[in-house]
């Protein structure tokens, strides 16, 4: 996520944007989880205090007691995961970002073939490389999105090999979906000088490329807005979530975002009560073609899991739980969600472990983790 204009990242801020966007500081946290609900990625960070946000890279499978831990490869200086998808025969591709000895930002890439996790290579075109979203198509292209010092990173997975795509998107991607139809959807920020603000982008591959397509920016004049999250799914269901910065309190405001008769639109979001700042990170769409959004909340003493469902034609409040004290030192936060076979599954943080949950319908759970 976007915290400075494009072509003007350094490596550690490029690092700082990688992060969630909330009050706590991730020791280690799931940041994504497959639609299937079966495989979850993140980091469990060695020296957080001191290299914030950057640790070896973590893999989770769930079992019919919870979720257990797999070997990762880890890069030899550290790594951050952020997005995984997965392929037939339990297989997966993860993508993300590693810092090498010289304090360069570059790209990664990891394959599992069911059974063990290796690192592939993945391009690195310009300076601070990072992938944020990766996703496959029906017909089995896999695509991951993020952003260099130019601007937005594209690679395609072709034969046995990574290829940067052409684009001319100045944007920072966070998330990729496909359509059913198999149209793909990418989502992120960009800076824009005119309004001296951080904008919500959408764009969408075209015969001619990738198009960018106009999408709500609440938030107005000097103040940022960013898309987090995007899916599609039955019924012509297409949404994203993120949060924008509210110009009334200045507060961050969790933003959902509609796509329908050729247009984007903002949907309403109930906020939870006593909560001063809100985020919603990522969105799921259902077999009905409703919805799950998760994120967090900030309330009077500490940050919060939070919850929405798309049902009716609009957004819902639900009631997930959260480990530990309500205090300063205790974030809870959810950063991914999927619903597979009418369960949710919500992926994230407490304090300083991963935190996994799951919904069936009658009431949220808390589910054994891998750390």
């Amino acid at each position: 996520m976007i915290t400075a204009a494009l072509g003007s990242l350094s490596s550690e801020t490029a690092l700082a944007s990688s992060g969630p966007a909330g009050t706590g500081q991730p020791i280690a946290s799931l940041n994504a989880v497959t639609a299937d609900g079966t495989l979850a990625v993140g980091a469990d960070s060695i020296s957080t205090f001191l290299t914030p946000l950057c640790g070896e890279d973590l893999a989770e499978l769930r079992g019919s007691k919870g979720w257990t831990a797999l070997r990762t490869p880890s890069p030899p200086v550290c790594g951050w995961l952020d997005s995984v998808t997965a392929l037939p025969h339990k297989r997966a591709w993860a993508v993300g970002y590693q810092l090498t000895k010289t304090a360069a930002v570059r790209t990664l890439t990891e394959y599992y073939n069911g059974s063990r996790w290796t690192i592939e290579p993945s391009p690195n075109p310009a300076k601070d490389n990072q992938l944020r979203g990766v996703t496959i198509t029906r017909s089995g292209t896999v695509w991951a999105v993020g952003s260099d010092s130019k601007g937005a990173l594209i690679l395609k997975r072709e034969g046995s090999r990574w290829v940067t795509q052409k684009t001319s998107l100045a944007a920072d991607l966070n998330a990729v979906t496909v359509t059913p139809g198999g149209q793909l959807w990418a989502v992120g920020s960009e800076f824009d000088a005119d309004t001296l603000s951080v904008v919500t982008v959408t764009a969408t591959l075209t015969s001619s490329g990738w198009h960018q397509v106009p999408s709500p920016s609440p938030g107005g004049e000097f103040n940022d807005n960013y898309l987090t999250g995007v899916a599609a799914g039955p019924h012509n269901a297409l949404l994203a979530v993120g949060y924008y910065y509210d110009p009334n309190t200045g507060l961050p405001h969790q933003l959902a975002l509609k796509y329908a008769a050729g247009k984007w639109s903002q949907s309403a979001t109930p906020s939870p009560a006593g909560s001063s700042s809100t985020w919603l990170y990522s969105v799921a769409v259902t077999s009905s073609g409703g919805a799950w959004a998760a994120g967090a909340y900030d309330g009077a003493k500490c940050e919060r899991t939070m919850a929405e469902q798309y049902a009716g034609g609009s957004w819902h409040l639900a009631a997930p739980l959260n480990r530990g004290k309500c205090d300063a030192q205790n974030a809870n936060a959810f950063y991914g969600v999927t619903v597979s076979g009418g369960i949710v599954y919500a992926v994230g943080e407490s304090d300083i472990s991963t935190l996994a949950e799951r919904y069936s319908g009658a009431r949220w759970q808390i589910v054994k983790s891998g750390n």
